[in-house]
């Protein structure tokens, strides 16, 4: 089932802990291009409920560079540990990260399903232009912003990949899938 929400709605699904949907132990995974606004919109969060997940938080932690790629593997271990974790609490838990290589993503889906019997699963899409992220990601970092500094190459990479993940998400296994607009 395809449900569309804007800017509002999300925010608003967000912050209110007493929606069923948050208010309640799940996983979500957003999933978007670098730049689409996907950990903007997750600042908005205000209930003690969530649990918000960001692999590029650990990256920072581990090697001191949110842009540094050199201990992937240690960053997607610790973020697969701490989403246990929050799931093991209870916890509403938010895989904030591009997610659009379908492998990793569905490999991730399924251990979390696995380790989890029960837990909803969600996805939430976010859509943007590439050129828009590549925009904002360029003003983000001449303005100081801590955040990584993704080559347009690599935007334009992933973003083939998340045309792709919108053929195929809906048959992944997900309990539900939102797609947001943005922009």
């Amino acid at each position: 089932m395809r449900i569309h929400i804007n800017e509002n709605q999300y925010a608003r699904l967000l912050s209110e802990s007493s929606n069923d949907r948050y208010g309640r132990c799940g996983f979500e995974m957003l999933v978007g291009i670098p730049g689409c606004g996907k950990s903007t919109y997750l600042r908005k969060v205000n209930s003690p409920n969530i649990f918000i997940v960001c692999p590029d938080d650990i990256r920072r932690e581990l090697t001191g560079d949110i842009s540094d790629q050199s201990r992937n593997g240690d960053v997607w271990t610790a973020a697969e540990e701490k989403i246990g974790d929050g799931l093991a609490s209870g916890m509403y838990v938010i895989l904030d990260a591009t997610n659009v290589g379908t492998n990793n993503r569905v490999n991730l889906l399924n251990k979390v399903k696995g380790n989890n019997p029960g837990v909803p699963c969600y996805a939430t899409i976010f859509d943007c232009n590439p050129d828009v992220s590549k925009e904002r990601i360029g003003r983000d970092i001449e303005n100081g912003v801590d955040r990584s500094n993704v080559p347009a190459s690599v935007i334009d990479r992933m973003y083939s990949q998340y045309l792709e993940t919108l053929g195929v998400i809906k048959n992944e296994g997900f309990d539900n899938v939102f797609y947001y607009g943005g922009e």
